[in-house]
Parts: C-alpha cells; structure tokens; sequence
C-alpha cells in the first residue's frame, strides 16, 4: 500500500520519522540540500543496508522527484517493512514547500 506525505505532514510527523534519503551522496550534498536528521543510503546500496533497519520504525523516503523512493519502498516492503511513507514530490517539493513557510 502506497503511503505518500508532502512536506507539511513531515513537518506535523517529524519526530516520529526515520528519514533515509536514497538519492546519490553527492546529490545529498549537493544543491537541492537534504533534511535535517536525514541518512542517506543511495538505492544502489539499499540492499546491502536493509538489514540494519528496524522493520518496527516508520520511514520517511526521500529522493529528489519521488521515483527512486517509490522504487525504495517497494523494496523495504518485499522485505516485511511496513510503516513507510514516501515524501511527495521529493526534495523539489520539499523545497517549495520550505521557500513558502517560515522555519
């Protein structure tokens, strides 16, 4: 079941997520910024890193448009994940949402 979030409900849930941002590590870094507390684990490497997670938590996945974190949650759900939610419209929404409202 597909779970999307805009950024005005992670700003509601913020504390209550684990954010894993799976964009590449020089897009994190780079000029779209990624969220604060966010870990990135690219797509590429997700499998190698599945493990570590606690399928009891709830995940936030992030990526620059939405598509690779679709593809993210796919993949944590074949492995019995079950709270995640996918940030809509990425960090392009993310952002836009973030130049309207003040911190």
């Amino acid at each position: 079941m597909l779970k999307e979030i805009d950024p005005k409900q992670v700003k509601e849930r913020y504390d209550e997520l684990n954010i894993i941002d799976v964009r590449e590590l020089e897009e994190f870094f780079g000029e779209l910024g990624h969220i604060e507390k966010a870990d990135c684990i690219p797509l590429s490497q997700l499998v190698n890193h599945i493990h570590r997670l606690d399928r009891n938590q709830s995940y936030l996945l992030v990526c620059r448009s939405g598509r690779r974190s679709l593809e993210a949650m796919s993949q944590m759900q074949a492995v019995g994940f079950e709270h995640l939610y996918n940030l809509k419209g990425g960090m392009l929404a993310w952002n836009q949402y973030w130049n309207k409202e003040s911190p």
